[in-house]
């Protein structure tokens, strides 16, 4: 039963994610339900490690359930009018994405596939992305859309270093400078091996 333990809880944030599209605004029926998907998705990759059942599968069925949320979420921020952020932070986290493309297609001409780069500024921007629902519900979604450029923008900066200067496709990083490190130790092993 251990081993099932993490697609359970991924398996029921797909499935409850759902529920999140029927909802017009961010009340706290809604916000209960915003909150099970979070911790769910913070068990399933820590129950997935502890037992060593991580799959594909259950990565798949991980990035699925996040999308539904997160569309779900996305879905009530532009039909409702009293979430909507200032227009400067939409066109500044429209130029992060930007950024966050030009380093995917440098990935896609350096190493022949797409990957994202997982760093601990990433980690940050999952957390305040999720924080986005409760911070509109108390009237503050031009902080929270402010504190979710500044790390988006760290990220994506992040993101192009790691993609464009990492001996090879490298998406767990946890901070760019560690690329130094990576490449060292791919001089090092080439040497080795001469």
């Amino acid at each position: 039963m251990k081993k099932y333990l993490a697609n359970i809880f991924t398996f029921s944030r797909v499935i409850i994610g759902f529920f999140l599209f029927g909802f017009r605004e961010f009340d706290v029926t809604y916000l209960i339900i915003f909150l099970y998907c979070g911790i769910s998705d913070a068990l399933d990759g820590f129950f997935a490690r502890k037992f060593g059942s991580v799959s594909q599968m259950g990565s798949t069925l991980d990035t699925l359930g996040d999308l539904i949320v997160y569309f779900g979420m996305a879905k009530i921020l532009l039909s409702n009018e009293k979430y909507h952020f200032q227009s400067w932070i939409y066109f500044w986290f429209a130029g992060t994405l930007v950024i966050f493309a030009v380093a995917a297609f440098i990935g896609l001409a350096r190493f022949k596939k797409v990957y994202f780069v997982h760093t601990i500024s990433g980690k940050l921007l999952g957390i305040l992305v999720f924080t986005i629902p409760f911070g509109c519900y108390f009237d503050l979604q031009n902080a929270i859309g402010i504190a979710i450029c500044v790390a988006a923008t760290t990220n994506a900066i992040e993101s192009l270093i790691v993609q464009g200067l990492a001996p090879s496709a490298e998406s767990d990083v946890k901070f760019a400078w560690e690329v130094k490190k990576l490449r060292e130790q791919a001089k090092n092993n080439a040497t080795e091996t001469e």
